[in-house]
């Protein structure tokens, strides 16, 4: 079965506190995308569980460019039903691709985000603002029953993780098994075990900002300006490794962007992509632009300041007049005869203390 929504941010799907919304059985293959599943409470289900808040999965589930939020395990005084948001259960398969498991809660159980006693995989992943007890994993509980104090369901459990966001969770980040991962994830603290892969950044914080629907439930982590995230993804997916992101993000923008301004596109750790901003709409992003508030893709700048002509007070302060093009002045190596002819004193200046006129004069600079 596939369900497919229009967006995360617009095809939503609420149970309103009255059950979890899917319950997925043995032998059943469920393919989830495009929206957010919301508000769940973990009732009784086909197999007398009580846990996985909005989503609760016995069978084959992939989800991708999804949300899960804002649900819960209906008991809260139970230590042994946890997933405030997903349970993966025991023999059973779960692929996340560029999904937000936000602002879910287990009150006394395991795993506020996931709970995972089956074979987990994590891919741009960002589960982060979710509540559990201190010390049972408020982001991902992956195994780890404590039968001698009834707490707990799942025995074992395996978390693999790739380009990942974990962080800000309530009652600690990860518990139980340890993760295993492929690289480039990023826990807010130090409870998320086995994150020693290339690229890994424990107990950093990602700085990430909520993005919100229209109801006020989370559905999205920007990344913010300097965030360790930005341009830190492992690479493009490749099928053999079973490794590296998506081409698109949870909203469906394009993967990579060069979201530091170095001038490489590179992919992002998480659900969201950084794309710059281009304030003056000329096709180079802000942190690469030497002119970000008036046009010049050309990105011309005669006198190397790093300060794009169109903007250089050089140039735009009356006191320089381009008078046109031409082969006039110094030619021969480190110069340029099709740079424009600029008559000014001002300049002259500028240009021979970059060394790109004699002291005798000259209208034509070098070349860069």
């Amino acid at each position: 079965m596939t369900i497919s929504g229009d967006g995360a941010g617009r095809t939503i799907i609420d149970a309103g506190t009255k059950d979890r919304i899917f319950d997925i059985n043995t032998g059943a293959v469920v393919t989830i995308g495009n929206l957010s599943v919301r508000n769940g409470r973990s009732l009784t289900g086909f197999v007398g569980h009580q846990h996985g808040g909005a989503v609760h999965n016995h069978g084959t589930l992939t989800m991708s460019q999804a949300a899960i939020s804002g649900s819960a395990v209906a008991d809260s005084a139970s230590t042994i039903w946890g997933g405030g948001g997903l349970t993966n259960a025991g023999g059973a398969t779960a692929l996340l691709r560029n999904v937000t498991v936000a602002q879910n809660a287990t009150p006394q159980a395991l795993g506020g985000g996931i709970e995972n006693g089956g074979t987990l995989k994590l891919f741009n992943v960002t589960v982060a603002g979710n509540v559990a007890t201190t010390g049972r994993g408020g982001g991902i509980a992956n195994g780890g029953v404590d039968s001698a104090n009834g707490i707990g369901f799942f025995a074992n459990g395996t978390v693999r993780v790739n380009n990942t966001i974990i962080s800000g969770n309530t009652g600690g980040n990860c518990s139980g098994i340890p993760l295993i991962s492929v690289g480039h994830n990023i826990s807010g603290d130090t409870t998320c075990a086995g994150l020693t892969g290339t690229g890994d950044k424990p107990n950093t914080n990602p700085l990430i900002s909520p993005e919100t629907d229209s109801a006020g439930y989370i559905y999205l982590y920007n990344l913010l300006p300097g965030s360790p995230a930005i341009d830190m993804g492992s690479g493009p997916y490749n099928a053999a490794t079973n490794i590296g992101c998506p081409n698109v993000d949870q909203r469906g923008e394009p993967r990579p962007r060069d979201g530091n301004g170095d001038g490489t596109a590179t992919y992002d750790i998480g659900a969201y992509e950084l794309v710059p901003p281009d304030t003056d709409n000329d096709g180079i992003p802000d942190p690469a632009d030497n002119c970000p508030l008036v046009p010049n893709p050309d990105q011309s700048d005669i006198d190397f300041d790093g300060i794009g002509d169109a903007y250089d007070p050089a140039f735009t302060s009356g006191r320089c007049r381009v008078i046109g093009t031409g082969t006039s002045g110094p030619s021969g190596p480190g110069h340029s005869a099709s740079r424009p002819k600029v008559r000014t004193e001002l300049l002259d200046a500028v240009l021979r203390r970059h060394r790109c006129v004699p002291a005798g004069g000259g209208d034509v600079p070098c070349a860069r």
